[in-house]
């Protein structure tokens, strides 16, 4: 079945021939005519005379595959499960049969894709595995149908493809989903290599490009899902030339938000959602050596340096760690090949987080500067300059001053109720005035 792309309301069904209805299935209409090899000795159950293997997917003779170019309405491509091809391009008034020449008989077209980007290119998927063929076969075309390409170099035998998907941005860049995972091809199928990583080796029946990230339905292995391709999209042969290359970044979301209850937290079973951050991915031709530091700096629009990670430093933490607790990792990891690196989309952070802790006012990432480092006094042990309210003046409507010694005065009404304001509404932005201590 498939919806049409052009019309919500149109739906296509497939059996020997095409079957459409825009009313919600009420009323039918067969828009081809049969478009099988409608061979009646394929058309029985297999099997012994004791157990048939009645279940349905072994009748031949069924369009297996139906694509609408998502550009032309009314151009249909459909794939049949007994080797044939066929085309309209005026929503099923006339039908031609396209079939690849050199694609075996009796083989299932498992997949059509119809390009997102040129109306006349399509990409078929055949699966051969049931006649004890294991070999790749994809194929392509450009004209409508009437030539093909087969693109299976790199692709090994024993990964016998089920379907095929163009990038709907990036031209050229394919996807092809085997039996033992799925591969990527940057030059529109005439090489093709592995997209492992960490997805298990498994059977990939489908897959689907979903604005910038690809799905993909495994057997039995769950839905895999591959945050973000823009590092694919942007991928040429002049990156892996290149030393060090940054990748242009995509659009980032910050979310706040509170605990999540336990009894709300998803099971271990449960996906993870990608980070809900600004994801930076950059190249690295070489690992670096031993003692090299690896620098990353996040700059603003005005070209401002706004924050600062080192490989040769560790993260800070927020509070000391327990004996038990693993030691503390360096702020970015490199080494050869693509790195990925999410930045929290904070700014520096507060010198002292235990200090803010203790006020109750802390919360990760910087806040507007509002006083000056604390500074040691040997008169009072701790000073701090006129803008940085003590523990007492924060929740506090009363105006404190301190003795000689400290010579400091701070009138907290106003900015302690802002504070308290800001703490109820969670915005620690440049409106609120917050008691914090930058480095």
């Amino acid at each position: 079945m498939l919806l049409s792309p052009h019309d919500p309301n149109t739906l296509y069904h497939a059996g020997e021939r095409l079957f459409k209805t825009t009313d919600g299935g009420v009323h039918w209409q067969a828009i081809s005519p049969d478009l099988t090899r409608n061979d009646k000795t394929k058309q029985k159950p297999s099997g012994g005379d004791i157990t048939l293997d009645d279940t349905g997917t072994e009748y031949y003779d069924t369009i297996f595959a139906v694509a609408e170019s998502p550009l032309t309405k009314g151009l249909i491509w459909v794939g049949t499960d007994d080797g044939l091809v066929q085309i309209t391009r005026d929503e099923g008034k006339d039908w031609t049969n396209v079939t690849p020449k050199d694609m075996p008989e009796w083989s299932r077209v498992s997949q059509i894709d119809a390009s997102p980007l040129d109306a006349g290119t399509a990409y078929v998927a055949v699966d051969r595995h049931q006649n004890d063929d294991l070999k790749p076969y994809i194929y392509k075309t450009a004209d409508y149908g009437k030539s093909w390409t087969k693109l299976t170099n790199g692709i090994p035998d024993g990964s016998f493809v089920r379907s095929v998907r163009e990038d709907p941005k990036k031209r050229g860049l394919l996807y092809a989903g085997t039996e033992n995972g799925v591969y990527i091809s940057f030059n529109d199928g005439a090489d093709w290599r592995p997209l492992k990583l960490n997805l298990p080796t498994t059977p990939v029946h489908d897959l689907v490009i979903k604005d910038n990230d690809l799905v993909v339905a495994t057997h039995g292995r769950a839905f895999w899902i591959l945050d973000d391709v823009s590092p694919l999209r942007q991928f040429n042969d002049n990156v892996q030339k290149q030393s060090v290359h940054l990748y242009t970044p995509g659009p980032a979301y910050r979310i706040q938000a509170g605990a999540i209850p336990e009894q709300h937290r998803p099971s271990k079973r449960t996906g993870q959602n990608p980070p809900a951050r600004a994801v930076i991915d950059f190249y690295l031709k070489d690992a670096p050596k031993a003692g090299t530091e690896t620098k990353l700096e996040i700059l603003d629009a005005s070209g401002k340096t706004i924050r600062k990670y080192s490989s040769s430093e560790t993260k800070r933490l927020d509070e000391p760690p327990d004996p038990d607790d693993k030691k503390p990792e360096k702020e970015i990891k490199v080494e050869a090949g693509l790195n990925r690196f999410v930045w929290d989309l904070h700014y520096e952070e507060a010198a002292s987080r235990a200090r803010l802790l203790s006020l109750g006012v802390w919360q990760r990432g910087a806040w507007p500067s509002r006083c000056s480092r604390p500074v040691p006094s040997a008169a009072e042990g701790r000073q701090r300059e006129s803008n940085c309210p003590d523990r007492s003046e924060i929740g506090s409507s009363r105006q404190h001053q301190r003795d000689g010694s400290g010579a400091a005065v701070h009138h907290a009404d106003a900015d302690s109720r802002r504070t308290q304001q800001c703490l109820r509404r969670g915005e620690p932005d440049s409106g609120c005035a917050f008691a914090s201590c930058r480095s």
